[in-house]
C-alpha cells in the first residue's frame, strides 16, 4: 500500500515469514545476514545514532542511521542515498519494521516514510527484496538476485574508488613534499600519481579489447621500461593542481564507460609482446594490470606521505 499527499510519499508493506521474530530481527541489524538479502556491502552500527550504511554496487549507496532498536520486535533507521543530486539524500527518509509475532511465524511491517511524492522506486526496490528476506530468515535460499551488480560494473566501482583514493592523498599531500618526497619506486609523488593514472587508463585499451578494436601492441617490455623512465622525468615537477584535473578527467572518461561494458566482453583476448605471448582477457587488463597497479602505486603514495597524514 502506499499513501501520497501533495509532496511526500509514504509506502507500506507487509509480508509473513515463516520463522519468529527472535529469527527475523538479525536479518535487520547483523550486516553478514543483511548483505544475503540485499545490498553488496553493509556496515551496520544497531544502536540509536549508529551507522547504517548499503553499498549496492560500489555506485548506489544508502547511508543512514539506527533511530531505534528494540530486539526482536522493532528497528527503525533514517535512509538516504550519497549519490551526488540524489531525490533523496542520506538520511532524509525514514524506515520503520515492525516484527509481529503471527503463530510460529513473523508478521512483518515496513513502513517508509519522507519519500518525494513523483516518480520514486523505492516501492518497486522494497517488492524486490522483502520477498528475499522471507526466503532466507524463513530458513531457505533466495534465488539469485536479478539486481547484483555485473562483474563489468564491480571493476568499473574499483576503479572509481581508487581515483577517489589517489586524489585524496594528493588533496592531503603537503606542497613542499610534493616534488621532493621519493616514493618506493624513487619518483617524486607527482611523477608517481602521474604513472598511476597510466594503470587506470588500461580501462580504455580494456573496451578496445572487448569491442575488437584494439590497435596493434608491438610493445616489448624494454620499451615499456624505457617510457616509464621518460615519463617519471618529465612529470617530477607537475603540480598537485595539474594532477588533481587529470584525475577528474579520468574519472569522468574511464568509470562509466566501464561500468556499461558487457560482461562477455571481459573474456575477449588481446596480445601485447610486453607481458609475453600468452593471450591475455580484458579482464585481466583491467584488474592485473589496470586496477592491482593503481593499487599498488597508491600505496607507495601513501608511505611517501606519511601514515600520519593521512590518517
Amino acid at each position: 500500500m502506499t499513501v501520497t499527499s501533495s509532496e511526500l510519499l509514504t509506502i507500506q508493506r507487509e509480508i509473513r515469514i515463516a520463522a519468529p521474530p527472535e529469527t527475523v530481527f538479525p536479518f535487520l541489524t547483523d550486516a553478514t545476514r543483511m548483505v544475503q538479502w540485499m545490498g553488496r556491502i553493509a556496515t551496520l552500527d544497531p544502536r540509536p545514532g549508529g551507522v547504517f550504511r548499503l553499498d549496492y554496487n560500489g555506485f548506489d549507496v544508502m547511508r543512514g542511521e539506527f533511530l531505534e532498536v528494540t530486539p526482536p520486535k522493532r528497528v527503525v533507521f533514517s535512509w538516504g542515498w550519497e549519490s551526488e543530486g540524489a531525490a533523496v539524500g542520506p538520511g532524509a527518509s525514514r524506515v520503520e519494521v515492525t516484527l509481529t509475532a503471527d503463530g510460529e511465524g513473523t508478521i512483518v511491517r515496513l513502513v517508509h516514510s519522507g519519500l518525494p511524492a513523483d516518480g520514486d522506486t523505492h516501492g518497486e526496490g522494497w517488492d524486490h527484496f522483502l520477498p528475499r528476506l522471507a526466503a532466507l530468515a524463513g530458513g531457505g535460499e533466495a534465488v539469485p538476485d536479478e539486481w547484483a551488480p555485473r562483474k563489468a560494473e564491480l571493476l568499473a566501482a574499483e576503479l572509481k574508488t581508487r581515483l577517489t583514493e589517489l586524489a585524496g592523498l594528493v588533496d592531503v599531500c603537503p606542497p613542499d613534499r610534493w616534488n621532493v618526497a621519493r616514493t618506493g619506486e624513487g619518483w617524486t609523488l607527482a611523477a608517481t600519481a602521474t604513472h598511476a593514472l597510466s594503470h587506470a587508463g588500461m580501462s580504455s585499451l580494456a573496451l578496445a579489447v572487448g569491442t575488437g578494436n584494439a590497435p596493434e601492441m608491438n610493445i616489448t617490455l624494454e620499451m615499456v621500461d624505457a617510457k616509464n623512465a621518460a615519463d617519471a622525468s618529465a612529470s617530477a615537477g607537475r603540480s598537485k593542481t595539474e594532477i588533481r584535473d587529470q584525475i577528474a578527467e579520468a574519472s569522468a572518461t574511464l568509470v562509466q564507460p566501464l561500468r556499461e561494458m558487457p560482461d562477455d566482453h571481459l573474456q575477449r583476448t588481446t596480445i601485447l609482446p610486453a607481458l609475453g605471448t600468452d593471450p591475455v582477457t580484458a579482464e585481466m587488463l583491467i584488474r592485473v594490470i589496470g586496477l592491482d597497479g593503481l593499487a599498488g602505486h597508491i600505496a607507495s603514495i601513501r608511505a611517501a606521505i606519511g601514515e600520519q597524514l593521512v590518517a
